[in-house]
């Protein structure tokens, strides 16, 4: 989480970017996916920040010139004293438990954890906000398999949710990007499977994946965010960046 306004990989919280450098807390994701790229650049842009661990290991936050810390985000109590040690003005929430990947056919026992720290998980960290004067709260967001699958053109922020979503889940399409990715990477271009075959191998939402989910917009991110691409496409990204 950074100091001023208030932020997670087992939990980490960082120091929101402003305008101004502040102090951060890094929450559950410091040394995870994207705290490990989140973390140095806060650090980098001026911020104080703190980053917590759940399982205590202080190295890979160290590395990146932020305060480790360590929290556990579903534990309350845990996260009250985490946000008291760090005193921070904003709080980054990063939390996801996502390590070992997700089997399609099992997508809610894959996601069970991770959803728990999108509501649970979110709640302490507001809680501490309040308790301790933390003026801003920052948490991640996901659109993909959740938006609905038909509609003009790209989902956005009004399109709301897949009202008849997979069992078991309860962009572009996979069979765009993926031939193109192979292609940068120089691989063999992949199979194409039947839905007799690649339904018991993937189950419902796995085909869904792979087939059927809009794009997002992040037109609104642009707009107000000011925020510009360093890829302004991923056919772009897959050419230059890999």
């Amino acid at each position: 989480m950074p100091r001023g306004p208030p932020r997670r990989a087992s939990p980490a919280l960082n120091r929101a970017p402003a305008t101004a450098p502040c102090s951060g807390l890094a929450s559950a994701g410091a040394s995870g996916a994207l705290g490990r790229t989140l973390t140095p650049a806060l650090v980098a842009a001026g911020h104080d920040v703190f980053g917590t661990t759940r399982t205590g290991n202080p190295g890979p936050i160290t590395a990146a010139g932020a305060t480790p810390l360590t929290m556990d985000g579903l534990d309350r109590t845990s996260v009250l004293q985490a946000v008291e040690e760090a005193k921070p003005d904003v709080i980054i929430h990063q939390l996801t438990a996502l390590r070992t990947g997700i089997d399609p056919k099992h997508f809610d026992t894959g996601f069970a954890t991770t959803n728990r720290l999108r509501t649970e998980g979110t709640d302490h960290p507001l809680e501490a906000a309040r308790t301790f004067g933390v003026g801003r709260v920052l948490a991640q967001s996901f659109t993909g398999f959740t938006n609905p699958r038909t509609g003009p053109g790209l989902a956005d922020e009004t399109s709301g949710y897949d009202p008849d979503p997979a069992p078991e889940a309860r962009q572009t399409l996979v069979s765009k990007w993926l031939p193109a990715l192979a292609e940068a990477l120089g691989a063999t271009p992949p199979r194409r499977l039947p839905l007799c075959l690649s339904r018991p191998l993937l189950g419902e939402h796995g085909v869904n994946l792979m087939t059927k989910i809009r794009g997002s917009s992040n037109a609104k991110a642009k707009r107000e965010l000011a925020w510009t691409l360093q890829y302004p496409t991923w056919r772009v990204g897959f050419a230059t960046g890999l």
